[in-house]
């Protein structure tokens, strides 16, 4: 509750049991003198369905902070902000306009204070607890946040020792930096360090000072976007462990390959909603497990909800970088992805040509429509070998190599920004498995006035060159700093990488 002169600000934690909207909160007006609610109340949205209000604070007469937070503690923490809001302000949907003051995740702490004593504590000052419950302004400068320890049943610092209660002052002056002018993708987010393509995932690439998060995007049999590798979804959620959806489980052929498994198209988001992300690679990294069965399939509008109430390390708006997957597939099924996509990019205030976005993907013709239908950037994916499979199902004998011709590359200027390609096509590798010398794609893309990025970096030997590999291990940890800075020699302008703090490092 917030109190500002006559009026008391009461804000429902939670929504409401009959409203539709998961994600929405309501805040009222009381009247101390009349002793009556004075029936005004004001939409705010959170950025996830389970997150809560903590606390309220009046900053002025329509103004005030709001802790929003979720329940989890730890590692396992997603969301623990205070946003100052404008009662008198809405966003297109109606909601009260948020702006992020503090990211509670993500604090500099150049004093080292309690370094080392517990998780969040580093070069980062993170409150990482369940019950942030408390903020208010000491001056304009000054935040002080602090939290209910529930004693003794929370350990976010330490596992098994009970949390102190905290006070912390946060110095909100602003600091100028400098972009360094390399594009750090956090590839389905930092999906090194979380489950990919979850809420979890995309906030510590944030937190890691990515520049832009990577949402691939597939259809619900409702038509909602969601944010899946691909839409089969056995291996990134426990869908397999529910037995009323045991039915569901099919063959298709996807691309021209025949898949089993159960897939987004045969779900509604309310079904899909009822699953838990799980981790993808677990043999790769078991250290991911430990955060299975914790986080919801995220929607596009989610994702980008997230994007646009962040803030990267330089201070500048999160991009979204969402490719579309298997775009002739879902056209196929009467699900097509363009027209959502463009119509999710243009409520979330993504719809200009200098938006922190940009639309990828492995096929060409609906690039092509999409150039046609929105101001965004866009970026044209090239692998290694085969061929886009709108090319293939046309009869279109071109392959991804012709693309990468100079007047391959002509004709991809004509109606994208960028190209992405993988690693080998900009350096192939040698017979030995090192690096050799970079191919002239990068130059050639970049004469037709094309950016090239490169996708993916990773941390583990497997999927490295073999000079930068630390031993036979697969699942070893590599050289990877060492790694991106070859190719970023070779005038590389951006990566995708699943370690976004390693490729923040490299490029310091």
């Amino acid at each position: 509750m917030a109190s500002s002169g006559r009026y008391l600000y009461p804000v429902v934690e939670g929504a409401l049991a009959d409203d539709a909207d998961v994600r929405r909160r309501w805040i009222y007006q009381f009247d101390t003198r009349r002793g009556e609610y004075t029936g005004k109340r004001w939409a705010y949205q959170t950025d996830q369905q389970v997150n809560v209000i903590g606390d309220a604070f009046a900053t002025g007469r329509d103004t005030m902070l709001l802790i929003e937070r979720d329940d989890f503690e730890g590692d396992q923490a997603v969301t623990k902000r205070v946003y100052e809001i404008d009662l008198g302000r809405k966003d297109r949907d109606g909601f009260v306009k948020k702006e992020l003051v503090v990211d509670a995740l993500r604090i500099a702490n150049p004093r080292g204070i309690d370094k080392g004593e517990g998780y969040g504590l580093g070069e980062t000052f993170s409150l990482p607890v369940q019950s942030f419950e408390t903020v208010l302004f000491v001056d304009r400068d000054t935040l002080l946040i602090g939290n209910d320890n529930n004693y003794p049943g929370n350990d976010a610092r330490v596992t098994g020792t009970p949390d102190d209660t905290e006070i912390a002052l946060v110095d909100l002056r602003k600091k100028r930096v400098t972009d360094d002018g390399v594009t750090v993708v956090g590839h389905r987010g930092a999906s090194g360090y979380r489950p990919e393509h979850t809420l979890a995932a995309y906030e510590t690439a944030i937190n890691q000072c990515a520049d832009y998060i990577e949402p691939d995007v597939v259809s619900t049999k409702d038509g909602v976007l969601v944010a899946r590798h691909e839409n089969e979804i056995s291996g990134t959620t426990d869908v397999a462990a529910h037995p009323e959806f045991a039915d569901r489980r099919t063959t298709k052929t996807i691309d021209g390959t025949s898949i089993t498994g159960w897939f987004t198209e045969d779900f509604t988001l309310a079904e899909l909603r009822t699953l838990r992300a799980k981790e993808r690679l677990p043999q790769v990294r078991p250290q991911n497990v430990a955060f299975d069965g914790l986080y919801l399939v995220p929607t596009l509008d989610e994702v980008l909800d997230l994007a646009r109430n962040s803030r990267t390390c330089d201070g500048a708006p999160v991009g979204v970088y969402p490719e579309t997957k298997h775009p002739t597939y879902f056209d196929s099924i009467g699900l097509s992805l363009e027209e959502p996509l463009v119509r999710e990019l243009g409520l979330g205030g993504f719809d200009r040509a200098d938006a922190p976005v940009i639309v990828q993907s492995f096929e060409v013709g609906n690039l092509q429509d999409l150039d046609d239908m929105t101001d965004v950037r866009l970026g044209q994916l090239i692998s290694s070998s085969g061929a886009p499979y709108d090319f293939v199902a046309d009869g279109d004998p071109r392959t991804y190599a012709d693309m990468v011709t100079k007047s391959g590359l002509r004709e991809i200027a004509s109606y994208a920004d960028g190209i992405g390609a993988e690693k080998n096509v900009l350096i192939p590798r040698k017979a030995d498995g090192t690096l050799g010398a970079p191919s002239a794609v990068i130059r050639d893309a970049h004469r037709v006035g094309l950016e090239v990025h490169t996708w993916t970096f990773r941390r583990e030997n497997q999927f490295m060159s073999a000079e930068f590999r630390s031993s036979t291990d697969p699942n070893g940890i590599g050289d990877l700093v060492a790694e991106i800075r070859v190719f970023m020699k070779a005038g590389l302008d951006g990566f995708f990488t699943d370690n976004p703090d390693l490729g923040v490092a490299a490029v310091s």
